[in-house]
């Protein structure tokens, strides 16, 4: 709610006219700095779960206190 009364706010009651579309622009070279520096980063997540899922197959059959020291 409070998002939408500040649009609606800056939409409608502000003597600076905004335009949306103009402050929502996508550049390709932001994006792609952002993507360099975001793609390592979700590599090394998935890399990790990766291994605790695998680490959660290999010990389940051990019991449920094993589990829990594991994790």
């Amino acid at each position: 709610m409070g998002v939408l009364l500040m649009l609606y706010l800056l939409l409608r009651r502000s003597e600076v006219p905004v335009k949306l579309a103009r402050a929502f622009r996508f550049r390709a070279q932001t994006l792609w700095r952002v993507a360099r520096m975001g793609i390592p980063g979700a590599f090394e997540a998935v890399t990790y779960d990766s291994g605790k899922f695998i680490l959660s197959i290999i010990v389940a059959p051990l019991g449920t206190a094993v589990i829990a020291a594991a994790a």
